[in-house]
């Protein structure tokens, strides 16, 4: 098993798509989110509370390939996308008036991490902004 991090910044809205490479989806394995986490980066503005989905249509953009935390081992057999061409579809969280900036981070205990499988999965980190908020986020997975 190999373990993956990615981490961005200054995204407005946060939006991280981990999902199976498009050019070989079914060679993707799965994918065990351990961690998102979303850090308000100003306190001007306005945002939502970071949520943590399945689109119900995957987005596609320039693909991100990460490498393993483990020095030697293989690239991410799965991609990010944070710039769009079209964008993933998803419940989209109300914006409000929430105390900014704000930090939020999930730690999914071992057997109940968030999994991406198949070639028709993904996961999105996604967090909405206006005003001048931007994001910070990342994700931390295990590939089996």
């Amino acid at each position: 098993m190999a373990a993956y991090r990615f981490a961005v910044g200054a995204l407005a809205p946060l939006q991280i798509q981990l999902g199976p490479v498009v050019a070989a989806p079914l060679n993707a394995g799965v994918a065990r989110i351990r961690e998102a986490a979303a850090y308000g980066e100003n306190a001007i503005g306005t945002a939502s509370n970071p949520i943590l989905v399945r689109p119900s249509v995957i987005g596609t953009g320039t693909q991100i390939f990460v490498a393993p935390l483990d020095p030697g081992g293989a690239s991410s057999t799965f991609q990010l996308i944070t710039s769009f061409s079209s964008a993933p579809t998803h419940f989209t969280p109300t914006s409000g008036p929430i105390t900014l900036p704000i930090t939020r981070r999930i730690v999914f205990p071992r057997g109940s991490e968030f999994i991406v499988y198949g070639p028709s999965a993904a996961a999105l980190l996604y967090a909405n902004a206006s005003g001048g908020h931007t994001w910070s986020g990342e994700l931390a997975w295990e590939e089996k």
